[in-house]
């Protein structure tokens, strides 16, 4: 979770980002809250992961996606 984080916040301008988890709703909204925390007012979504990336991943997958800014 560490590397997510550092990751979402490392990007200089962000339109928007998403954290997407798997069984593992805690885990996920735990670090929506703390990367919301610091970028503000960047809109910022929580959603389950589709079931097709699951059956690839496993159970406990956390995703982070940035839609950053050119």
């Amino acid at each position: 979770m560490e590397w997510l984080y550092r990751f979402a916040i490392g990007f200089k301008r962000i339109k928007a980002l998403a954290v997407e988890y798997g069984a593992n709703f805690s885990e996920a909204e735990a670090l929506a809250k703390r990367i919301g925390s610091v970028l503000g007012k960047v809109p910022l979504y929580l959603t389950a992961a589709n079931p097709v990336i699951g059956t690839h991943t496993g159970p406990n997958i956390l995703i982070v996606s940035v839609l950053a800014e050119e």
